[in-house]
């Protein structure tokens, strides 16, 4: 092993609120500064976690350009400057442009996977033509060739990198994502009282059920469902409200859609929020609609919050889900099928003790962070032993795109 610390230079295409940012977040507080020096390149200036960042002694570069040659030269004269031992790609641009600054450099590289691989996934996440996703698939795959670990949050999507794209098994990770327990260590006492503080916010007293969904305001959420679904509850159930957690830019058409369909004065738009654990507290379950979702941090963080689950059945869902086990899952999109789970769900008290505290145990047991920051750094030594250091390599100026 090196004497020296490894350090790992991280692209992101930004850090704005999502779950790879989180993971990215969690990494930087968690792993052994002694032996490992991170940083980040983000591809756009929108960082709110700054802060944290900074009293971890993360240094954050940006790289502002519409231009991908000059946006990749930028990337290519940080990584010259830092000489990382590693560069850790992640999401959509970063796994291209990184990557192929990363590769001219020939300096050793992970990609990460945190979206859906299938043309479907990608054209609801990012693109607005199918030849566009093709498009990307035919580069993404092209510069993962070479990255010495490519890592997927599901196991649907190493199949895929090794069956269609012809990946060596031993290439490709599967390392579902890891939540932070900081946050939910709350004792029920505590729970009872950030329940009447975040309804007291709203003006709701106890007496309401509560039904929320936490997620940015994004194609690949499956917002419509969360609210098409939640008008035909009200109608079973006239006493419920609902909560929708998070922005994006389609927050404006969602709230047209609740006013179209009478939920008006039914649902709370919170928007962004910091304090997510507290507001776990004040519902009485969870709605999840995605179907898109790579691997849903949100799931986990609701289940160690004791929310009781139902979600539509996706590949993602099933990775954390076992149907009436930890939560319930509707194997449909029919808006009607989920209402008539949720209010099953809501009416049997049992059936919510059993699950929540399952769902619970799960998570601790299988997705802890600290185990997802553990392995992190257990590969970082097994690349860092493997390859030599960058300082060894000619030095180059400047990258040819």
């Amino acid at each position: 092993m090196k004497d020296k610390k490894i350090k790992v230079i991280h692209i992101i295409d930004h850090l704005r609120a999502g779950g790879a940012q989180s993971l990215l977040v969690n990494l930087a507080k968690c792993i052994d500064k002694e032996r490992y020096n991170i940083a980040i390149v983000i591809l756009k200036d929108n960082n709110i976690y700054s802060t944290i960042l900074k009293k971890h002694g993360v240094v954050v570069y940006c790289v502002s350009s519409s231009r991908y040659s000059i946006g990749i030269n930028r990337l290519a004269a940080i990584l010259q400057k830092e000489c990382p031992d590693i560069v850790h790609t992640h999401l959509l641009k970063a796994n291209i442009l990184g990557q192929y600054a990363a590769k001219k450099l020939q300096l050793p590289r992970i990609a990460h996977i945190h979206h859906m691989l299938n043309p479907q996934a990608l054209l609801a996440y990012f693109f607005q033509s199918n030849i566009l996703s093709k498009i990307y698939l035919f580069f993404l795959r092209l510069v993962l060739k070479g990255a010495v670990r490519t890592i997927t949050t599901n196991k649907v999507d190493k199949k895929f990198l090794i069956e269609c794209w012809g990946f060596q098994p031993a290439q490709v990770l599967y390392m579902p994502n890891g939540v932070s327990f900081e946050m939910f260590t709350n004792t029920r006492k505590d729970r009872i009282k950030y329940r009447k503080k975040v309804r007291a916010m709203v003006g709701i007293k106890e007496e309401p059920i509560v039904i929320g969904m936490v997620g940015r305001f994004s194609i690949e959420k499956n917002w419509p469902l969360f609210f098409i679904t939640a008008a035909l509850i009200k109608k079973k159930l006239p006493e419920s409200i609902f909560w929708a957690v998070g922005d994006g830019k389609e927050l404006t058409s969602c709230k047209k859609l609740a006013k179209s369909l009478g939920l008006e004065s039914s649902v709370h738009f919170w928007g962004y929020q910091n304090n997510i654990s507290e507001i776990y507290c004040g519902m009485d379950c969870f709605l999840f609609t995605s179907i898109l979702d790579s691997f849903p941090l949100v799931l986990m963080e609701v289940m160690l919050a004791k929310v009781p689950v139902v979600a539509v059945n996706s590949e993602a869902a099933n990775t954390i889900i076992t149907h009436m086990k930890n939560a319930l899952l509707v194997d449909s999109l029919n808006p009607e099928a989920i209402a008539t789970a949720m209010v099953n769900l809501l009416q049997d008290k049992n059936l919510q003790t059993r699950i929540t505290a399952q769902g619970y145990e799960n998570c601790s047991k299988k997705f802890n962070v600290i185990h997802w920051v553990d392995s992190m750094a257990s590969l970082y030594t097994e690349l860092g032993c493997l390859y030599p250091s960058p300082l060894s390599r000619p030095k180059i100026t400047k990258v040819k795109v």
